[in-house]
């Protein structure tokens, strides 16, 4: 999945540990949401694609197909917001798609710029009410 090696790889982890990746998923969220309706369409629009092609594309990473996107939005949907999905839940799936694409990696053989392997803890993803709009 990623493009450059190791490195970009431990970057990334590194982010998504630190809070970075979702501090930076808000913004993407707020630049794509330009009416500020609170929520990104998917379905027939391209915007939640869009999104996480830019997010990826940020960390030197290969976009997840738009039929794996389709399907995880479909997990994360709501019922009660048929119209797309909010901030907390866009961030969320990013957040997935991430872990997933990085959790379903060969090992690296390098180690990053600390010494240590690259890890993906998938206990530490960021709680979800942590995320104001």
């Amino acid at each position: 999945v990623t493009k450059d090696g190791t490195q970009d790889r431990c970057r990334t982890l590194a982010a998504l540990e630190d809070g970075s990746f979702a501090r930076e998923a808000l913004k993407i969220f707020r630049a794509h949401d330009e009416q500020s309706h609170g929520l990104l369409p998917w379905g027939k629009s391209r915007e939640i694609y869009e999104y996480i092609a830019i997010l990826f594309e940020q960390h030197g990473l290969a976009s997840p197909t738009e039929d794996r996107i389709r399907h995880m939005c479909q997990l994360f949907h709501a019922d009660d917001k048929p119209e797309g999905l909010d901030a907390c839940t866009c961030l969320c799936l990013a957040d997935a798609l991430l872990r997933a694409a990085l959790h379903g990696q060969p090992g690296e053989e390098g180690l990053c710029q600390d010494g240590q392997e690259p890890r993906l803890s998938l206990s530490r993803a960021p709680a979800a009410a942590s995320f104001r709009t």
